[in-house]
């Protein structure tokens, strides 16, 4: 039974991600770790064994996963509001050239882990299942990093995700979710405050209130997140059933190996 309730929320470098939550875990410290997780599929695999040896709780930082948006969303396709699923559709581009972390190997850099993550767990989250095929081109840049990425999922007969990615233009970075009998747009699906419904009528998801401003646009959303992290733990679960295991796994599978498998 866990027992422990100290917390160490990790964000630093994504190369660093193994060695420091491997360091908090051996201080009985439960983990939330930025993504991605770890450098690759093995170390992610170390990573989950470890917080099992240690008998703490490890969650990968996907915290669109928490907000209220992505709950509607899954009651609506449970429903069958959309009928058999079709297709989905995410953009995501942001002028990145200068940021360093994002355009150096050395750092962990690269579209893919940087936006496309965003992007493909929101794939696997509503379809459900890994792809059956994966399709990919890109760009790299000068250090071996991946610049822009176009990756097609395919998840059966008439069933894929398409995804567009650039950290050198600005893209109108929205997923479209596309059934038999409905369509759902999502803007800015990494952090939603708002839904265009199967009927076309938009549904708002507010922000939590605070007197503090933030650098960034919808970080006051990452408290559902934290709170998530609470409830699990209060709970005794060593995993979170929005991110299982298994989902972070086939996650740093995609995000990761983009890179070498497709672009180099």
């Amino acid at each position: 039974m866990v027992t422990k309730r100290y917390v160490v929320y990790i964000s630093s470098l994504n190369p660093f991600h193994l060695e420091i939550s491997r360091m908090m875990l051996d201080h009985g410290k439960h983990i939330l770790c930025e993504k991605p997780l770890c450098m690759n599929e093995d170390q992610t695999l170390q990573l989950i064994g470890h917080s099992h040896s240690k008998g703490c709780f490890l969650m990968e930082g996907t915290w669109a996963r928490c907000v209220p948006a992505y709950q509607y969303i899954r009651k609506q396709i449970e429903s069958n509001a959309l009928g058999e699923l079709l297709n989905v559709t995410c953009t995501f581009g942001l002028l990145m050239e200068k940021v360093g972390r994002v355009m150096r190997h050395s750092l962990g850099g690269g579209v893919t882990l940087e936006l496309g993550v965003y992007a493909l767990q929101f794939a696997l989250w509503i379809f459900g299942y890994f792809p059956q095929n994966i399709m990919a081109n890109g760009t790299l840049n000068k250090d071996g990093v991946d610049e822009q990425a176009n990756i097609v999922l395919h998840y059966g007969p008439d069933r894929k995700a398409e995804l567009m990615l650039s950290s050198l233009k600005r893209f109108d970075n929205k997923a479209i979710i596309k059934g038999a009998d409905g369509t759902m747009t999502v803007p800015d699906y990494w952090c939603p405050v708002k839904i265009i419904d199967v009927n076309g009528e938009e549904k708002e998801f507010p922000l939590p209130k605070s007197d503090l401003s933030t650098y960034f646009p919808n970080r006051l959303a990452l408290s559902f997140e934290a709170e998530e992290v609470r409830h699990c733990i209060l709970e005794h679960k060593t995993q979170n059933p929005f991110l299982l295991y298994k989902r972070s796994i086939e996650l740093s599978f995609l995000s990761i190996n983009f890179a070498n498998l497709f672009f180099g």
